[in-house]
């Protein structure tokens, strides 16, 4: 559904991140020198998901909407001179937010999907039995699917050519030596 917001902005400039953003339906100068005006912003709450960049800018030769991309928003006068505001809309880059998740298994072998897996950050031993905990950090907005396999041996410390060593796991008064592999299984679109 879509609702209208007004917001209080400078005339002829500024940068905002709408969620839902839809278009600004209409601008009213409200300073006595026509330095601030008050914006209609339309949005759909259906589709707050979607950040947008929204960029109010000006000229004062001729209106906006004559260059490329830019939606006019008719005239306006600042201080005394006339000028044309005008906006332009484009998507929010995606936002480079890592979390954490702990992943519980046995430490002989751990099989995980991750979406958007960046690295593991630790690893430890969960009770008395073979039981490992794993840190792993990820990007919930990263659409890669990742295979990730967390695994233990005893007593070699070789590495297969594609394992990143986690260094050792004391299990049962043995050495145990961890290390995992990553594969993407789905591409980026």
């Amino acid at each position: 559904m879509q609702k209208t917001l007004s917001i209080i902005a400078p005339t002829g400039s500024g940068v905002f991140y709408f969620p839902g953003f839809v278009k600004i339906e209409a601008m009213r100068g409200t300073g006595q020198w026509g330095q601030v005006s008050e914006y209609d912003v339309v949005i759909d709450d259906q589709a707050l998901d979607e950040v947008s960049v929204v960029s109010i800018g000006s000229t004062d030769n001729r209106p906006g909407d004559q260059y490329p991309g830019n939606i006019s928003l008719g005239r306006a006068i600042l201080f005394g001179y006339p000028m044309y505001v005008h906006y332009t809309v484009e998507p929010a880059p995606s936002w480079n937010v890592e979390k954490t998740m702990v992943i519980t298994g046995q430490s002989w072998e751990i099989l995980a999907y991750v979406k958007g897996f960046v690295a593991i950050d630790g690893i430890q031993r969960r009770g008395d039995w073979d039981r490992l905990d794993v840190v792993v950090r990820y990007r919930p907005n990263d659409p890669e699917l990742h295979k990730i396999t967390v695994s233990t041996t005893a007593p070699d410390r070789d590495l297969p050519a594609n394992a990143i060593d986690l260094g050792v796991i004391w299990q049962n008064d043995m050495a145990r030596y961890a290390r995992y592999t990553d594969e993407i299984v789905t591409p980026t679109p």
